[in-house]
């Protein structure tokens, strides 16, 4: 018996692959860390996949597979308030915070597409913290935010594409930037990288 457990896993945690193992007499574990329930389906690196391989043949199976980057950054806390937030790419004041609150609410965004992909083939939506929503059109890889908040005062508008799925999900597309305490503008996204302007002023750093 193969027994592959997630570290990740809130379902069936390690300690109960620990038990199921440990019935049979030639049982073997493999944790897999960084990974939630669907094992082989979560772990870019396709180690748990190769451990499966080389058991059905009668070859040894490592007991751990190595940790992988995720597949999106981990999230921050939520901002209270974009004065809450250090500037960035470069810009004072609104304009460096607004970048930060852009780069967060893009991250945000770039988690519901990932959960949107396993979801199923149908449209999902979702609600910004603040107001507006995102939807994702998961087999055309497309995202569409509408007044798109999840920090106060700040809203993204656009369409965007999901590329480059593995080793990390990426966007690509334009936003414009609205919102009540927002510096206002419109950014062409590659990732983490952001172009374009807020306020008149130019950004070509990574944002936030």
């Amino acid at each position: 018996m193969l027994v592959l457990a997630g570290d990740q896993d809130m379902r069936t945690p390690v300690a109960n692959a620990v038990s199921v193992a440990g019935r049979f007499r030639r049982g073997r574990l493999l944790v897999v860390p960084g990974v939630g329930h669907g094992v082989l389906f979560g772990d870019a690196s396709g180690c748990p996949e190769r451990a499966v391989r080389r058991w059905l043949v009668g070859s040894p199976t490592p007991a751990r597979c190595p940790r992988v980057r995720p597949l999106t950054a981990p999230l921050p806390a939520f901002a209270r308030s974009l004065a809450g937030l250090r500037p960035r790419g470069g810009l004072p004041g609104r304009a460096g915070r607004t970048l930060n609150a852009v780069g967060r609410t893009l991250r945000e965004a770039t988690a519901i597409v990932l959960l949107a992909a396993f979801s199923g083939p149908r449209p999902v939506e979702a609600a910004g913290l603040h107001g507006g929503r995102v939807v994702v059109v998961p087999w055309r890889g497309l995202v569409r935010l509408d007044r798109y908040s999840v920090v106060p005062g700040v809203e993204l508008s656009g369409r965007l594409d999901a590329f480059e799925f593995l080793p990390r999900l990426k966007l690509t597309g334009s936003v414009r930037v609205g919102g009540a305490e927002a510096t206002p503008g419109r950014l062409l996204v590659l990732g983490e990288e952001l172009t374009g302007a807020l306020g008149g002023r130019p950004v070509g750093r990574r944002g936030g």
